[in-house]
């Protein structure tokens, strides 16, 4: 009962308070301007013309790499040394704990997919490859190691036109 008069209380009340007329305190006046001369007006172009103006393209490589967190740059080199040492199936699993830290950085996805790739998951390594390319497609760097591993992951596959294109994507951004 309480609930369904309090709000449009509160709203009469601060609509009743704004339209009494709150008075400010006068303001000192302000200090006269001086007049100043009035500048050359710029020319415009004739009606009907047309104008054109071009821009530069966008730049893909303003958008600075995400920090990654302590935890997740543990499990990643933990998972490095892992996989150096051909442990796949647990450095996937460290990956995977990596991704749970911190899933919407690229280097854990990028690195599952390396990961897939050695354990003959071509399909898998190519699909995270691509999640890291959406998560960090505005760093250089991060766009050429995904398609570099698209470009690894199509090959395995039997995919050479595929493959092809995906190495083109990776040398433009190397």
């Amino acid at each position: 009962m309480f609930k369904d008069w309090l709000i449009p209380g509160v709203a009469l009340m601060l609509l009743t308070a704004c339209s009494a007329g709150v008075r400010l305190p006068p303001s000192s006046p302000l200090p006269p301007v001086p007049p100043q001369a009035p500048g050359p007006i710029p020319s415009l172009p004739p009606a009907g013309a047309e104008t054109t103006r071009t821009l530069p393209p966008p730049k893909r490589d303003e958008t600075p790499a995400l920090p990654l967190s302590p935890a997740a740059a543990t499990l990643l080199a933990q998972a490095s040394t892992q996989r150096e040492q051909r442990q796949f199936d647990a450095a996937a699993a460290t990956l995977e704990r990596a991704l749970r830290l911190a899933p919407t950085h690229p280097e854990p996805w990028l690195a599952l997919a390396a990961v897939r790739l050695e354990q003959q998951r071509p399909e898998d390594a190519e699909g995270l490859a691509r999640r890291a390319l959406s998560l960090g497609g505005g760093v250089r760097a991060v766009r050429q190691r995904a398609w570099s591993l698209i470009a690894q992951a199509r090959q395995a596959r039997g995919d050479m036109p595929g493959a092809q294109e995906a190495r083109a994507r990776a040398d433009r951004d190397s």
